[in-house]
Order: C-alpha cells, then sequence, then structure tokens
C-alpha cells in the first residue's frame, strides 16, 4: 500500500510507473481505476481516471506520454478474455477497451509494456493448462494510439 500523505484515503497499489517525462506518477488502483498524479511536488493530489473495466491488471507508459492498461472481463460462467485500453498522448480519458485474446477458461495475468525498436504496445497473458495442452504465455501487440 502507499500513502502519498499522511491523513490521506488509503489505495492499493500493486505498480507503478512514471509518467513519460518523470514528473508524475501512474498506478493502477484494481477496481477504484487508475490513480494519476501529475506532479511529485509536495502536496500535490492525485486524480483518479475512469476506466472501461472494473479490474486494472497492468500499465505500460511509453516515452512520448501514451499510455496502454490491461484487464480480464468474465465472457461467461467459465471464460474470460484479456482487454486493454489505450491512451493517446495528451489525453485525459482513456479510449475503448480492446479485446486482445480469445475467450478461453480462466486467463490471467496480463501484462503490457511498450516496444521502443517496434514503437508498439505488446500485451501478453498466461493461459492455464487445457487438457492435454501445457500451460502457456500468448501476445498481441499494436500500434501506439
Amino acid at each position: 500500500m502507499l500513502v502519498m500523505r499522511a491523513g490521506a484515503a488509503k489505495v492499493r497499489l500493486d505498480e507503478l510507473a512514471f509518467s513519460h517525462d518523470g514528473t508524475g506518477l501512474l498506478a493502477p488502483a484494481l477496481s477504484a481505476g487508475l490513480c494519476y498524479w501529475p506532479s511529485l511536488a509536495s502536496g500535490a493530489k492525485s486524480e483518479m481516471l475512469s476506466l472501461p473495466a472494473k479490474v486494472v491488471r497492468h500499465l505500460a507508459v511509453s516515452p512520448d506520454g501514451q499510455a496502454i492498461v490491461t484487464m480480464v472481463a468474465g465472457v461467461d460462467t467459465t471464460r474470460n478474455q484479456v482487454l486493454a485500453a489505450p491512451l493517446a498522448a495528451g489525453a485525459t480519458a482513456f479510449g475503448p477497451a480492446e479485446t486482445v485474446s480469445a475467450a478461453l477458461p480462466f486467463l490471467h495475468q496480463p501484462s503490457a509494456a511498450f516496444d521502443r525498436r517496434i514503437g508498439q504496445f505488446v500485451v501478453a497473458w498466461q493461459v492455464p493448462p487445457q487438457g492435454e495442452q501445457p500451460n502457456r504465455v500468448e501476445v498481441s501487440q499494436r500500434p501506439a494510439p
């Protein structure tokens, strides 16, 4: 848990990322959305950015200020899908969530990164063993917004 100042409301943060210019901080707050501190100056207040899904799992930021968050959404009682929502540089709201995986049972641990070499966001997730198939990782990539 991270408390940015004494007396502030506590929100569980499992991951932190600096903004593209290093002056701010972003953190997925699971069901609360995405905490954004535009400044790290003493007394700076965070903003809660709403997202197109309930539970954010991972976040990646590109050098030019674009970002992407990953999440898992239920399709039915036995299957779920990995979604990703992009944030264009300078935007104040994330775009709509995009489906990046097939609907399968128990997909989990989605992760995102920005590949500077090809200039694209990459999303990966774990697929548990299904029948005779072993545990595996699947990957999707898209151009930055």
